[in-house]
């Protein structure tokens, strides 16, 4: 028997005893009369036991009905606070979605510029302006990713600084290029990398 039945079964025997009182009383005091065999006489019998029960029985329903009451009520709100939290766990995880989508879509289009070989001063634009979204997504979406002021992101952050660095150059060495951009490259992936794991993570 688990401590679960005891604690039902104490409380079963507690509320059992009340009922024992007015059979010990009635026998204390009519003890010396003879069983009657005369139905009428059992009315009265029945009118004592039913008065004095009715009422302790009637307290118990209300007891019962108002600790069923209780329990449902808790019930609901333990479930209503995991359905509140799962919509909050699913609200923020749609908005990191929303937004790890929109700058992956600008660090993607680094690789664009430079592989399409367009002009310079339009590739040292287009960083220039990946570069600023990148600060703004990291400064706007601290709440949302609490490792954006971490190392990964600014090492993405200075790689890009250093690729936007190297258009705006009037003379450099043509390897530098392939360096310069290998170094962006491992860092994005690894920004890409730590985002999918936090998102995957959180939810």
């Amino acid at each position: 028997m688990d401590k679960k039945q005891k604690i039902i079964l104490l409380i079963s025997f507690t509320l059992s005893l009340p009922l024992l009182v007015p059979i010990f009383t009635y026998i204390g005091n009519f003890h010396e009369l003879n069983i009657s065999d005369d139905p009428e006489e059992w009315g009265p019998f029945g009118d004592f036991f039913g008065g004095v029960l009715n009422t302790y029985i009637s307290f118990l329903t209300l007891m019962t009905t108002i600790f069923i009451a209780y329990e449902i009520s808790r019930l609901d709100d333990r479930r209503n606070e995991k359905v509140l939290e799962f919509e909050k766990k699913r609200f923020l995880n749609e908005l990191r979605e929303a937004e790890y989508r929109k700058i992956s879509i600008e660090l993607q289009r680094v690789a664009s510029l430079i592989s399409e070989n367009k002009d310079e001063k339009h590739i040292k634009n287009e960083l220039f302006q990946i570069s600023l979204f990148l600060t703004y997504f990291t400064i706007s979406n601290d709440h949302l990713f609490p490792f954006l002021q971490e190392d990964i992101t600014l090492n993405l952050t200075d790689s890009l600084k250093k690729l936007s660095s190297y258009y705006s150059q009037t003379t450099r060495k043509g390897e530098d290029k392939l360096k310069i951009f290998g170094h962006y490259n491992t860092a994005m992936r690894l920004f890409t990398v730590q985002m999918q794991k936090f998102i995957m993570k959180e939810f």
